[in-house]
Formats: C-alpha cells, structure tokens, sequence
C-alpha cells in the first residue's frame, strides 16, 4: 500500500465512500468522473520551470513519498525510500 495513505480502517473507508457517492448524485454529476487517461503526478518547479516531475502511468502511481523529500532535499527515513 502507497505511503500516502493513512488510514486503512475498512468502515471509515465505506462511510467516505457513501458520503461522496451521496453528494455526486445530489449534486447531479456523479457519471462525471472525467478521463482515466489524464493522470497528474507530482512536478516540482524551480524559478517557473519543471526541474522534476513524476508522471503517474495510473490512478495509483504516486511518487513515493521518501522520494519527493530526497528530491526537495529533505530528510529521508531510509526505509521510506524503498521501491521509489
């Protein structure tokens, strides 16, 4: 599981899940999810240019956190590194 998330607990998960999927149709937009294929990722920018970027190849594939910090040059728990 990504390091990013934090909280596993399966009912919080469900409630969540309910709350949006409530809201969407509420809101009358819940077909509306937008394209798959326009996945973001993590870009850093220094003095307005791109100096780093991660792009995501799924709805999944954050960058490891352990590897934005080394990027930013911040202090990395070595075994937060792993599988970046």
């Amino acid at each position: 599981m990504p390091d990013y998330i934090t909280n596993t607990w399966l009912i919080g998960a469900a409630i969540r899940s309910f709350s949006q999927i409530f809201g969407r149709i509420m809101h009358n937009d819940w077909w509306k999810g937008g394209s798959k294929g326009q996945g973001g990722g993590e870009f850093l920018f220094e003095d307005g240019k791109v100096t780093w970027c991660h792009r995501m190849r799924n709805t999944m594939d954050h960058s490891n956190i352990g590897k934005i910090k080394e990027v930013l040059g911040l202090p990395v728990d070595e075994d937060v590194v792993e599988g970046a």
